[in-house]
Formats: C-alpha cells, structure tokens, sequence
C-alpha cells in the first residue's frame, strides 16, 4: 500500500480510486499510514470527508483500523469526535466500545487517547449519544465487561440517571476465546481457559463495583443478569479442576516419598548409582521447566488465582442475594445478621436460585 504514495506523491489531491470507491486519503486512514494521512490534513484535506463507497468517516475507519497516532492526528485537524458513518447511528465512542476483543487491551488505550485529546482541545464528546439500538457507549463498556472503560465513560460525566444495565440478551456475550482447545495440551488448555474466566468474571464483578459507586442502584433484574451470566457461563466453577488437582498432588506427593525412601537404600548400596539417578532427575527438571514455558499462567498461580476469584466471587454473590432473601423471601421476619449467616453457607448457584425465587421466577 506504501508504495501507492510513492507513485501518487502529491498530497494537496486526494485521488479517487474509482474502482474501490474510496479515495487516497481514506486508504491511508484505513491502512494506518500515519505519516501520510498527516501530509493530507496538514495541506487542507477534510477530517470529515466520508468515503465515497461505504460513507465512513476517517475517524471510524482509524478506530476500526486501531491507528492511534492516525486518530489523534485526525481530531487534532478538526475531526468531528461524534460524527457517525452515512449508514449508522453509532458514534466514535460507540465504536471503540464496540470493536474490543477481550485480550486486545489496545482498545482501552484508544479510548485514553480520545478522551486525552477531545479534552484537551476542549472538544465536547457526546457520552450519552444512542445508537440504532437504544444503546449509549456505557451500555456497550459494561456489556463488553470492559471497566477500566466504564471507569473512563463515567468520569466524564455518563449520565446514570437514564442509565439501564445491560439485559442478558447482549451483556457478556461472544466473550469466550475463539480457541480450537483440541489442538492444546491438556494442562495449557485448562491455564489459558483458566486466564479468560478469571478476567471475564473478575471484570464483570468491577463493572458492577463501578456502577454502583458512581451512584447507580442496582434492581432484581440487574442482579439476576450478572449472577445468571457468570452462572449459566460456568464462571463460578473455576476451582473445581483445582480441588481435584490438590487431591492428586496429594497423592503425587505421597508416591514421591515412598520414591524417596527407596531411593535412599539404593544410595547406601551403590553410590555410582546415586549419580545416575541425579542426571535423569537433572533432565526431568529441564523437561518440567519447558513445560512451564508453555504455560499461559504457572501452575501454583493458577491455584492462587482459583482461589482468590471464588472467594471474591462468593463475596460478590452474597452481598447482591443478601436483600432479595431477607426482604422478598423473609419479608424481613428475620435479622439481617441472620440472614447473612444462612446465605453465609449457600453456593454461587443456591444464591441465584434465591434471587430467581424473589423475582418470582422458575428455578
């Protein structure tokens, strides 16, 4: 593509390829040819100039394209930061909170830089705007599970009072790794998996923690979405593979020490033999050390982090079931201390059967 602005090097005139509907400029929006797109804006070229084919903006098709510098430089020439594509209703910001895939943290970045800039040339974003849908750029942060931008979206100024949570129909969807588990080791699939979970179900309990801080009240219905979510997901099961794994290394650990045992009568026998058996273990170590390498996350974090999610999760669960229980089970003929120390020994699932009960719905 560079060598297209090798041969075309004039930039006070935007060509028209007429075969692809769009014109040079566009192209080095949508390649993210920084250099180039900033010799057009800086010999007049319009930021606002819609592809001719498809009616994009540049802007969009720098966010589609994740071009950062190609962003900044447009808004910075006088880029409409709301100004949505001739076929859709959906914004800049719509866009970047739209476009995220779960391990691409380059989107939360964007949306940095957007913000930075918009602030800091004093340009107004439309935070609020809805698209075709209904659905304004906080709506599609939570349902991404993305909240470092729910934090960004609300500090300046998202407005809750319209706010609604996400319905089960879109939050969390499409979130699972796009990954083929039967080309995997065992071990390494279950570590990766592992890693999504964690962070998908960790960042829909912050999502929430950040609502709810910012002013929003939670109803029934917000609180069956998200448990039903990491529910129906399997998200509050990430510890059963590790329970398991403790039994088996328990046992693991006991053959080792009738190895060990065994081992030490033959050293007493034969010392040459002591060496041979250290060079085999040398080799062993270097294996499990490879192994190691192709680890998403080492086996003992993946343990601490099993843990440390379930007891949070567990926190999360109880505190959103605690008054759905007393108040629409217990029609508060019971304590709130008492309450508590029943839903103290419920799992995951019994606390969101409880809540489906309050709601007056089928279990």
């Amino acid at each position: 593509m560079r060598l297209l602005f090798v041969i075309y090097d004039r930039f006070d005139v935007n060509y028209l390829a007429e075969e692809l509907g769009t014109t040079h400029f566009h192209l080095a929006c949508r390649h993210d040819i920084h250099d180039v797109v900033k010799k057009y804006l800086e010999l007049g070229q319009d930021p606002n100039s819609l592809e001719p084919r498809t009616g994009k903006s540049p802007i969009y098709l720098a966010i589609k394209r994740n071009a950062e510098d190609v962003l900044e430089s447009l808004l910075r020439h006088g880029a409409d930061p709301n100004l949505a594509p001739r076929s859709d209703v959906k914004t800049p910001l719509h866009w970047i909170c739209t476009r995220f895939e779960l391990y691409d943290c380059d989107d939360y970045r964007l949306m940095a830089i957007f913000f930075r800039v918009c602030d800091e040339l004093k340009l107004k974003v439309m935070v609020d705007a809805r698209d075709s849908e209904g659905r304004t750029p906080l709506q599609w942060a939570v349902a991404k599970i993305q909240p470092r931008m729910v934090k960004l979206i609300l500090s300046h100024g998202a407005d809750l009072a319209e706010f609604r949570f996400p319905d089960g129909s879109y939050f969390g969807r499409e979130l699972r790794p796009p990954v083929d588990w039967e080309e995997e080791e065992e071990e390494e699939e279950t570590n990766y998996q592992l890693e999504h979970d964690a962070k998908v179900a960790s960042g829909a309990m912050d999502c929430v923690e950040q609502l709810v801080e910012a002013g929003y009240e939670l109803s029934l219905s917000d609180v069956l979405t998200i448990m039903g979510f990491l529910v129906e997901s399997g998200y509050t099961e990430i510890s059963n593979d590790d329970d398991e794994d403790d039994e088996d290394d328990e046992d693991d650990e006991d053959d080792e020490d009738d190895e060990d045992d065994e081992d030490d009568e033959d050293d007493e026998d034969d010392e040459d033999d002591e060496d041979d058996e250290d060079d085999e273990d040398d080799e062993d170590d270097d294996d499990d050390d490879d192994d190691d390498q192709c680890r998403i996350l080492p086996e003992s974090h993946t343990r601490v982090l099993a843990a440390d999610l379930c007891e949070e999760m567990s926190r999360f669960f109880r505190r959103l079931s605690l008054n759905p229980f007393r108040v629409e089970l217990m029609n508060f003929r019971l304590p709130k201390e008492c309450c508590e120390m029943i839903i103290q020994h419920l799992t995951n699932r019994d606390l969101y059967n409880v809540c489906l009960a309050a709601a007056g719905r089928e279990l």
